[in-house]
């Protein structure tokens, strides 16, 4: 009788485990379709047709390397600015790196 009471209990018991486990997998569920909806959904971004990027134009390697050559001008600009403030912050007014031309 005793084994019959312990198996009736354990099965009791693996019943609640498994219901537990089936909410906590529709709740899951609920949350990996909301998250899709928002990744892939009609606010997604797009991609552009076919069509559209063989009408784009590509730069030519003159505006390539003109915007590359504004680049790296305003990365000195800026690297010189944070060496003067640098400067100015420890009391070193007036002197300050200049970049490379």
């Amino acid at each position: 009788m005793g084994i019959r009471v312990t198996r009736l209990n354990a099965v009791a018991t693996l019943r609640k485990h498994v219901s537990r486990i089936g909410g906590e997998l529709d709740t899951l569920k609920g949350q990996m379709a909301a998250l899709e909806r928002r990744v892939f959904g009609r606010r997604a971004e797009k991609l552009p047709s076919v069509a559209e990027e063989l009408r784009s134009e590509s730069p030519s390697p003159e505006a390539e390397a003109a915007r590359t050559q504004a680049a790296l001008a305003k990365r000195r600009e800026r690297a010189a600015l944070k060496v003067r403030q640098a400067c100015e912050h420890a009391g070193l007014k007036g002197l300050w790196w200049r970049p490379q031309q």
